[in-house]
């Protein structure tokens, strides 16, 4: 019955370190010399990013390994952008990882991708395109309701009158026209026609008859 106990309990083992062919270990090694020697990173933060590569080499290693006879070893090289997007969703869909953790693994493997650049083991970088996952909203969508609530709120704290969100949209959209070209402002402010947006270059109401009071003391 003891002998049971402990072929059960080896797989748990493998499982928390995953073993990797010789040329994924070695890559492993390489980069946990650097990371000791080169940087100035905690023992806490340096356990954590070899581990998060490891279990990325181990999952790369069975995923190429799956319908061939024998194991593809891991090498920077195999290193892509594919591959990477697979991972992601491993750990999301099969997984289901929180976005904290994969988003802390995925890191991990920005930092190793930047190593490989610096000592020239890669020519560009595979991870870059990678996005982290977003977290969950905790809260409701902001309406339009809640809003003007808002806005009216704050614009009482102010004693400013008859505030509303159109009037700072229009406010915002009138200060960027100044700094920014017109095609942008199209963008930023989600217009379909410029002829739209032509509205936020001209003065509002109130700018202009602050011009003609200037002019009208001159």
């Amino acid at each position: 019955m003891s002998a049971k106990v402990v072929q059960n309990s080896r797989p748990t083992k493998r499982s928390a370190m995953p073993a990797l062919s010789d040329e994924g270990q070695a890559a492993l090694d390489a980069y946990a010399t650097a990371l000791r020697t080169t940087t100035d990173a905690s023992a806490i933060t340096v356990r954590n990013y070899l581990s998060d590569l490891r279990q990325f080499i181990a999952w790369a290693e069975a995923a190429w390994e799956a319908g061939h006879e024998e194991t593809i070893p891991f090498t920077p090289a195999g290193l892509s952008t594919p591959l990477l997007t697979r991972y992601r969703s491993y750990l999301q869909h099969t997984r289901h990882l929180t976005p904290a953790t994969i988003n802390r693994a995925l890191v991990s493997l920005k930092r190793y991708s930047a190593w490989l650049l610096s000592e020239g083991l890669l020519t560009r970088d595979p991870v870059a395109p990678v996005k982290l996952i977003p977290s969950a909203k905790t809260g409701a969508a902001l309406t339009a309701r809640g809003l003007g609530y808002l806005v009216a709120k704050y614009a009482a704290l102010a004693q400013v009158a008859d505030l509303s969100p159109h009037d700072l949209r229009h406010r915002f959209g009138y200060r960027m026209a100044a700094h920014v070209p017109l095609h942008r402002l199209a963008q930023i402010m989600g217009h379909d026609s410029l002829d739209t947006t032509l509205l936020y270059i001209r003065g509002t109401a109130r700018d202009l008859q602050n011009e003609v009071e200037k002019i009208a003391w001159e």
